[in-house]
């Protein structure tokens, strides 16, 4: 769906573009929070069709957002969702980029598994977790539901999001176009801040790198092998 569709018109609300750039369902717990949202701000929405890869599908939102009128783009990723109506809670932060915080499974030390949050702080050793009972300034921040003043869209560089800087075209094995993007936001001079009272979950997402990696290990010490059943042909 290639086209932007108004899903409410509240006189004097702030208008807020809903950037969808995920080629999948949105969830149910999405569409609620949208209806109620619908109640109280002028709302649009926007998810294109066939735009392949992820990055590309973020510019495109891009492009259409900028040709709205829209003062702020609410980014929902489809395999996410909320605990409850955070856009309102969004709003009230008032700061030109704050998310929502969303967690990743991890290896820890001795082989434990750690639970995460992705809105982290970058270090000499990397990006790192930060966790907060409230609201911290972070420089990296996920989009799977994160708002975006329009003056921040406007300052950076376009393009918004790429991955080609990484070690391949889908950020597999280096950093995503979300962390792409949350430089450029820090290039222009704008903060970016994460809000822990708006705890956001995937559906079926984790860190696969990480599951692949303790799996490994585990056969390793077991001196098993994780195919052993598939080479057996079961």
């Amino acid at each position: 769906m290639n086209k932007v569709y108004q899903l409410s018109d509240v006189a004097g609300s702030p208008r807020i573009f809903v950037a969808q750039p995920n080629m999948g369902l949105i969830s149910p717990c999405h569409v609620v929070n949208l209806f109620d949202d619908a109640q109280n701000y002028t709302l649009f929405y926007f998810a294109p069709e066939r735009r392949i890869p992820h990055d590309r599908a973020r510019n495109f939102c891009v492009k259409a957002f900028l040709e709205s009128d829209c003062d702020y783009i609410l980014w929902l990723d489809d395999d996410s969702y909320l605990d409850g109506p955070c856009l309102k809670r969004l709003l009230m932060i008032d700061k030109p980029f704050v998310s929502a915080v969303f967690q990743t499974i991890k290896e820890g030390e001795k082989g434990s598994c750690l639970l995460v949050p992705t809105s982290m702080r970058e270090t000499d050793d990397g990006y790192q977790p930060i966790y907060s009972a409230f609201i911290a300034e972070v420089e990296m921040a996920p989009l799977a539901c994160a708002l975006i003043k329009r003056e921040v869209m406007e300052a950076i560089e376009l393009p918004a999001f790429s991955w080609g800087e990484f070690k391949d075209e889908w950020g597999i094995e280096g950093l995503g176009e979300d962390v792409y993007f949350c430089r450029k936001v820090r290039a222009a001079g704008y903060r970016i801040w994460a809000d822990y009272m708006s705890l956001g979950h995937h559906w079926i997402g984790m860190d696969t790198l990480a599951m692949n990696k303790m799996l490994h290990r585990i056969a390793r010490e077991s001196g098993g092998n994780v195919d052993t059943e598939a080479k057996r042909g079961k």
